[in-house]
């Protein structure tokens, strides 16, 4: 289908049992009026969507994100899903749901299978004891290791996990741990992220306080370099800066992300791309809910996307993936022999291609080749 007439959907599930240390994404506590409350409102805006009741229009993806959205009671879930069906085709669809590797995910696996859920995405971060508290997870490592295996029995063949590395005090054996035991788990997709100091997150302002000191920049290359190494000689494709998958496991919504492709998000907080304008909903549940029912949109802002910015993405956004970019999309005559000699790109038909130790440096190597 012509990419112009493919579309994404992201929705934005605001409801946490609590904030994580290190998150930065709107998240709040809530309880079943609540979320039947944000459910009704979320209703009205996909009733509005561009997308809805358009069968030339080819959902690729749905990604159902937060929040915590497995903290979904069954009812509303199913509603979810029929609120979703009912507005859009969605056939051969990429569904994930984000989900907390808790037990009481358990008896929710069947309905999601049922449902046309066809990629779990575990939030289980780390494998150690100690780590998972300093992050303010709620999950133990014995619960992130049993979700993997009953997700598994229930049927569920695409099954992804993150994880944060670049912790205070994370040594590169305890890293190592980690991963050897993710190796162990029947995964296919690996989103391997380091630990991001968010200004307004729980943690972002403990290090504001100076109650805790960092990792260091080359410690944390160091791990990410480990990463790249034990991951892909275990048959994982380093497919983007920090995702690695099995052969035909890709995300596909990210990777429709990344090129370009349109997306809509959905709920408080969510962005948008129609390939011009980026636009964004308010990031307050209790306003986005009372926009929709007064008849108002959930719209906080939006910008158009100047030629030369979105030229600049597409350079940052290439370079982070396994693909490279044209080498026509920079200037010819530029000399990457320097980048080459300092083990940075290598040049791989007709594309520049970031090494791993490129990719450490992917936003700097953007900014230069946009010059």
């Amino acid at each position: 289908m012509n990419q112009s007439r493919a579309a994404n959907i992201y929705i934005h599930f605001p409801f946490c049992l609590q904030k994580c240390g290190y998150c930065d994404f709107y998240s709040v506590t809530g309880d079943m009026d609540d979320m039947t409350a944000y459910l009704e409102a979320l209703e009205l805006e996909l009733s509005g969507s561009v997308f809805a009741a358009s069968p030339e229009v080819e959902i690729r993806s749905v990604y159902i994100g937060g929040g915590t959205p497995s903290l979904m009671p069954a009812p509303l879930l199913q509603k979810l899903f029929v609120m979703l069906r009912e507005r859009f085709t969605i056939r051969n669809t990429e569904i994930t749901l984000e989900a907390n590797p808790r037990p009481d995910l358990n008896s929710l696996l069947p309905l999601m299978k049922n449902l046309g859920v066809n990629r779990l995405s575990l939030g289980i971060q780390s494998l150690s004891g100690k780590e998972l508290a300093f992050l303010g997870r709620d999950h133990t490592v014995e619960d992130a290791i049993r979700a993997v295996q009953s997700a598994r029995s229930a049927g569920f063949e695409n099954l992804g996990a993150d994880l944060i590395f670049g912790l205070p005090g994370q040594s590169l054996k305890t890293w190592e741990r980690t991963l050897d035991g993710i190796l162990d788990l029947p995964l296919t997709h690996i989103s391997a992220y380091a630990l991001t100091w968010h200004t307004h997150s729980p943690l972002g302002r403990a290090l504001v306080r100076g109650e805790i000191k960092p990792l260091s920049d080359d410690r944390t290359a160091d791990q990410f370099l480990l990463a790249h190494k034990r991951l892909e000689k275990k048959g994982f494709e380093h497919y983007e800066v920090s995702n690695f998958a099995r052969p035909g496991f890709r995300c596909r919504h990210n990777e429709d992300c990344w090129t370009g492709v349109s997306y809509r998000g959905y709920g408080p907080s969510a962005h948008s791309w129609d390939g011009l304008r980026r636009f964004w909903n308010v990031a307050n549940v209790r306003e986005y809910n009372s926009r929709l029912m007064n008849g108002h949109s959930a719209v906080a802002g939006e910008e158009t996307i100047s030629p030369a910015r979105r030229r600049l993405e597409k350079l940052a956004l290439g370079l982070r993936r396994k693909e490279g970019i044209p080498l026509n999309a920079v200037e010819t005559a530029r000399d990457f022999s320097e980048w080459g000699e300092m083990g940075l790109i290598r040049i791989h038909k007709g594309h520049l291609v970031l090494t791993a130790c490129g990719l450490l440096l992917a936003d700097e190597l953007t900014l230069h080749l946009a010059e």
